[in-house]
């Protein structure tokens, strides 16, 4: 019977059933003892690392501020939509101007995780040094406002994922 190819999970259960029967029988009678004490340690380590296999506890967080920053954007892009119907001209105009920097960049919410965070940055950075008085305009600084919120969000997103990031890079490499 080879080990070699059991998964992740199979292993874990046949070293658990292993370690249930030696508890029956005990070590003693096994004639194992000095052997039991170096095996039950690789197996605690070797269950941590199969638990941080299992996913990080950042994930969910991630997910969630993900969710809440493509809303947020989404949001924001209506918003500036929204005005280019302003019935002030000069109103609809500064909305003109804003959209079509929010075109170039297209939907940033359909990139990878770390595309969207950078390219979110880059459209609001340009948005706020070529338009920040236009912004402003915009519901009466909502723009200005909303715009900002959205940002916070993408830094509070960008910390979660590289918190994770550097989470996993630091775990216990099981398949080595």
């Amino acid at each position: 019977f080879s080990q070699r190819y059991l998964h992740n999970g199979e292993h874990d259960q046949l070293h658990s059933n292993l370690a249930a029967e030696i508890e029956i029988q005990t070590a003693q009678k096994l004639g194992i003892v000095a052997e039991t004490t170096a095996y039950n340690t690789a197996r605690a380590n070797e269950k941590l690392a199969l638990q941080q296999e299992l996913g990080s506890a950042h994930t969910e967080t991630i997910s969630d501020t993900d969710g809440f920053r493509d809303e947020t954007d989404k949001g924001f892009c209506m918003f500036v939509e929204s005005t280019l119907y302003h019935p002030q001209p000069e109103i609809r105009e500064k909305a003109r101007r804003i959209m079509r920097i929010i075109d170039q960049y297209g939907n940033l919410r359909k990139l990878s995780y770390s595309d969207e965070s950078s390219q979110l940055t880059n459209r609001n950075t340009e948005i706020i040094n070529n338009y920040a008085s236009d912004l402003a305009a915009l519901g009466n600084g909502w723009g200005t406002a909303w715009l900002n919120s959205l940002n916070e969000i993408n830094t509070q997103f960008v910390e979660h994922f590289d918190t994770r990031t550097s989470e996993q890079s630091s775990k216990v490499n099981i398949n080595t």
